[in-house]
């Protein structure tokens, strides 16, 4: 395996605030999107939809190299991972 396929099978957890469940399992799709996707909004899509699919809505993701948050999400539903260069940030809000 390549190192650059080594980096996106490899997710590293920054801080988090949900179950542990929810959260590898929003791992595990960050994962599969970074295999499959090219853009960081075709990314934070495939990682929201899964969220509002299998966790209710409202759920939102960024993703980028580089950006400040300050958000309110609901008990329970935060998390923030890196995979490689690029990190994740996906919280429940509504």
């Amino acid at each position: 395996m390549s190192t650059a396929a080594r980096e996106y099978t490899k997710p590293v957890v920054k801080n988090q605030e949900m179950p542990e469940n929810m959260a590898q399992d929003i791992l595990e799709v960050g994962v599969k999107a970074f295999q499959e996707y090219r853009t960081e909004r075709d990314i934070a899509s495939v990682i929201k939809r899964h969220a509002d699919n299998e966790y209710t809505p409202t759920w939102n993701c960024i993703v980028g190299k580089s950006f400040g948050s300050f958000v309110t999400h609901e008990t329970k539903r935060y998390v923030q991972f890196t995979i490689g260069h690029m990190s994740i940030l996906v919280w429940k809000c509504g």
